[in-house]
């Protein structure tokens, strides 16, 4: 995290409308490192291709 008074937090919902589950992802902006909060076990491929464009280095996925 960075030491000024800007957030370098960002959060992403996603959204699965057969399962009716919301995803979300958080991460830090400055260091891309972040985690993912109940993913969807169908939607695995379309949750690591965003994580992979936005260059995020996942560090934690939490169910």
């Amino acid at each position: 995290m960075n030491n000024n008074d800007e957030s370098s937090f960002v959060f992403r919902q996603l959204f699965d409308k057969d399962t009716g589950t919301f995803t979300y992802l958080m991460f830090d902006s400055d260091t891309l490192e972040g985690l993912i909060i109940d993913p969807v076990k169908e939607q695995f491929d379309r949750s690591l291709q965003f994580i992979e464009e936005l260059g995020i280095e996942l560090k934690y996925a939490i169910d």
